[in-house]
């Protein structure tokens, strides 16, 4: 459990996100092949983490729409940043429950 957190929490660099470098030039991490590769390094080492494809699967279908120009980046860094809090929350809920009832969580 702890380390699915921790996978959240690294996900957060390698999301299609607005912030910026400069004002007038989004970063765009759809674009980025450094970026791309850190999912496939994570997939390739939690391939049957149900969370992880559910990201990963979601990351595509946003940047495809980003690409496409049917949803803005902003608007697709905000879908996927509340997708990724709510898997946070579910986990960190689970893990709370795992807790009280005495059962350990990796």
């Amino acid at each position: 459990m702890v380390r699915w957190l921790i996978i959240l929490v690294l996900l957060g660099g390698t999301l299609p996100t607005a912030h910026a470098s400069a004002p007038s030039e989004p970063n765009n991490y759809c674009h980025s092949p450094e970026s791309w590769a850190e999912w496939e390094e994570l997939l390739a080492q939690h391939p049957h983490d149900r969370g992880l494809q559910t990201l990963h699967a979601l990351r595509l279908g946003i940047c495809l729409k980003v690409d496409r120009g049917e949803i803005t980046l902003d608007d697709g860094t905000a879908l996927f940043e509340e997708a990724r809090t709510a898997l946070m929350a579910q986990q960190q809920e689970a893990k709370r429950k795992a807790t009280l009832r005495g059962k350990p969580t990796f």
